[in-house]
């Protein structure tokens, strides 16, 4: 695909709740820098995000699809960002970060920089982090995520589309298959949206165990999609319960072990806390944030437990 002369033209496919209208998505798009008679909208509706991203694909004629949520906020140079590098044949897939919006609640703030710490989410972290000196880079599935996200339209015309069985985690599973036809996915600190997050730790804990379902199940269906990053926060509960059955079992050296480890654990996540709390300048934030990596790890490690458990993958 060449497009010297002329920018290309872009599809963006937003899914949403039969009973949600996309405004957020769709008043930053209006006021994208790029000529809008190059610039196609479509709008899925229903409760299977993979199954609608697909039929959206399917009526797409632009030569790039732009993935984005209905609640994200993409800014002016999104898309003149985005497509710029696609000027690379190589190029199948673009994204970048999600960053928590100015305007978003303090809790939501703080589930941000745990999700954007390596402490939090690994190599995922990239996909909440903002670094103004960081460089485009070839990546893994890991960084990148699907409200943010572009995809040459030739690579779905080969025939490949997102599992509509699998969601969380569609797109990791995808970007996999894509990288077996030999296009590049590129991690593009500059392509930039912003995304809220979660209010409360109840809705924090829920969507963690989405994710690590999703995982688990891509795992499933996808086995060398695994790293060992994968499986750490199930080894994590995996320990909660082992230490009290240590101290009934009488087990000193397993007692140990384990409160050594827990020790160096919230040393971690205070230690991260503490110093967020410096650069932010909000005492507070130290306070709550170990509480969430603590709410990150378990609630992920539960769903990654009951995704490798289901036996069923379509």
């Amino acid at each position: 695909m060449k497009y010297k002369n002329s920018l290309p033209h872009v599809s963006f496919i937003i899914p949403c709740r039969p009973n949600i209208e996309p405004s957020i998505a769709l008043n930053s798009i209006k006021v994208v820098d790029y000529p809008h008679d190059r610039i196609e909208v479509i709008i899925e509706k229903g409760k299977n995000p993979p199954a609608q991203r697909n039929r959206g694909i399917k009526k797409a004629k632009g030569e790039i699809i732009a993935f984005v949520d209905d609640d994200c906020d993409i800014k002016s140079n999104w898309l003149l960002r985005a497509t710029g590098y696609f000027k690379d044949e190589a190029v199948g897939i673009v994204g970048g970060p999600n960053l928590t919006p100015e305007n978003d609640s303090f809790f939501a703030h703080c589930v941000g920089y745990a999700l954007s710490s390596y402490f939090g989410t690994a190599k995922m972290s990239y996909r909440y982090r903002y670094d103004p000196r960081g460089k485009a880079r070839v990546c893994s599935e890991e960084s990148i995520i699907l409200c943010n996200m572009l995809c040459k339209k030739e690579v779905f015309d080969n025939g490949l589309y997102f599992n509509e069985a699998l969601f969380p985690n569609e797109e990791n599973e995808f970007i996999l298959r894509v990288n077996k036809l030999g296009y590049k996915a590129i991690y593009a600190p500059d392509v930039l949206v912003y995304h809220p997050r979660k209010k409360d730790f109840a809705g924090f804990a829920k969507q963690l165990m989405n994710y690590g379902y999703g995982r688990g199940r891509q795992i499933r269906i996808q086995p060398d999609s695994f790293k060992p990053t994968h499986i750490l926060p199930s080894l994590f509960i995996f320990a909660l319960l082992a230490l009290p059955i240590s101290f009934i079992l009488n087990l000193p050296f397993l007692n140990q072990l384990l409160i050594f480890c827990f020790f160096v654990y919230l040393c971690i996540a205070v230690s991260i806390g503490t110093i967020t709390a410096v650069k932010k300048k909000d005492p507070r934030i130290a306070f709550i944030l170990p509480f969430i990596f603590i709410v990150l790890h378990v609630s992920y490690g539960l769903g990654f437990i009951k995704g490798i458990a289901i036996n069923k993958i379509k």
